[in-house]
């Protein structure tokens, strides 16, 4: 729930996870996913059911975030679905409920410097942005067309300076 000027009361998530046949890595995923589910935002009121359920599926793994992506997209989805209702603009509901340096998350863990506000500030700039509340369901927003979506993985690699390339004949 939030109040009527944005803040994030509380917040009741369920999460369903298909383990697989064998459940390898089910209770980590979920483990993971349950302690990311605030994102970087102040949650007072945070509730988390977890289910683990073996299905014929072929096990799924953990990688690329283990288990935080579904969770932090569902969190950031609730956001901007309560900036619609409230008539709020969206990086202002974030700016609301953003965690400060010296915040603690809601598992007591306490942070040190939190960049989010700079981070909003720069997306909010780059983005061109138009202030206000979204009408994405009307389609009435001109800032919200082209690519949106990235992928929330990297490809890297590293070599060590005495590597040595050897190729068979």
């Amino acid at each position: 729930g939030f109040t009527r000027d944005g803040k994030i009361v509380a917040t009741r998530m369920k999460m369903v996870c298909d383990g697989g046949a064998y459940g390898l890595s089910t209770e980590g995923v979920m483990r993971k996913g349950a302690i990311l589910a605030a994102g970087p935002y102040v949650v007072p009121n945070l509730q988390i059911d977890t289910y683990g359920i073996y299905t014929n599926n072929t096990p799924s793994g953990a990688f690329r975030s283990f288990g935080a992506l579904q969770t932090e997209f569902a969190t950031e989805s609730m956001l901007d679905v309560a900036a619609e209702r409230l008539g709020l603009d969206p990086f202002d509901i974030r700016r609301i409920n953003a965690m400060r340096d010296g915040a603690l998350t809601h598992t007591k863990a306490k942070l040190g410097t939190v960049s989010l506000l700079r981070c909003l500030d720069e997306a909010e700039k780059a983005s061109g942005w138009e202030k206000g509340a979204p009408t994405v369901r009307g389609g009435t927003r001109h800032d919200l067309n082209g690519p949106g979506i990235r992928p929330a993985c990297a490809l890297g690699a590293r070599f060590d300076a005495d590597a040595k390339r050897e190729a068979a004949e």
